[in-house]
């Protein structure tokens, strides 16, 4: 149990860690599933009367854009109490 506390982010009074850390693992994971499976599956948020035709590339984009979002969050995940990390607050 104590490898397991060891790699997860310190929380420090709240569980905003640990959601963002969440939240970026399951990105991650629609990533692969973006690029493995057929983009009907990967395309499955897009439903709707005005969605566009799922497309192998359009899935590859919308990976590619969950992998950063993945990246950034799980970045904030382990550095959000740094305060160099938030240059756009005063």
């Amino acid at each position: 149990m104590d490898q397991l506390a060891s790699i997860l982010p310190s929380t420090r009074g709240g569980y905003l860690p640990y959601y963002l850390l969440y939240n970026g693992v399951a990105a991650a994971i629609h990533t692969v599933v973006c690029y493995v499976s057929n983009p009907t599956a990967a395309l499955r948020q897009l439903r709707g009367p005005e969605a566009p035709p799922p497309h192998p590339v359009l899935a590859h984009v919308y990976g590619v854009k969950n992998f950063y979002t993945s990246a950034i969050r799980i970045y904030a995940a382990y550095y959000i109490t740094n305060p160099k990390c938030m240059i756009w607050l005063p």
